[in-house]
């Protein structure tokens, strides 16, 4: 049983967390943007609608699969009996700060900027909160490998 839901853990954290990681850094870059004033090209030669709406659709759709990576970890830590480990602790909170960040600002902001094209900034903010939420998981990554204060 702990094989197995180690396997649902870690599989769906790789093809889903890392789905949706890769969608939101990348829809940045593809994001339409609005033209600064008659001959301005605000694309640059990479920018595509169609593009940025599979990404927008991919960090939606993945991170909600992705709900069952925490599902399969808890379950996982208490049939180990680690729940009360600081590592676990910290990795579900991490986990809970990652998914607050992409369902109230990373998603909603994509969604804005693809119902009306902006400037430049509101889509480096996008990057940036695409950072953070890429930060919590590689953290989280580093703890579920090094497991500080673990009973081993």
């Amino acid at each position: 049983m702990e094989h197995v839901l180690l396997s649902v853990h870690v599989l769906a954290g790789i093809v889903f967390v890392g789905g949706s990681a890769v969608a939101t850094s990348l829809f940045p870059r593809y994001a339409p943007v609005a033209a600064a004033g008659p001959g301005d090209p605000a694309d640059p030669g990479e920018r595509n609608r169609g593009v940025a709406v599979a990404l927008h659709r991919i960090t939606g759709g993945y991170a909600a699969f992705g709900l069952v990576v925490p599902f399969a970890g808890i379950v996982l830590a208490s049939v180990q009996g680690r729940m009360g480990e600081i590592w676990i602790i910290i990795s579900m909170i991490l986990t809970a700060v990652a998914g607050a960040l992409l369902a109230t600002q990373i998603h909603p902001r994509q969604r804005a900027a693809l119902d009306e094209p902006g400037d430049e900034r509101r889509l480096r903010t996008l990057s940036m909160l695409a950072g953070f939420y890429n930060l919590a998981w590689a953290v989280v990554v580093v703890l579920m490998i090094v497991r500080p204060g673990a009973g081993d």
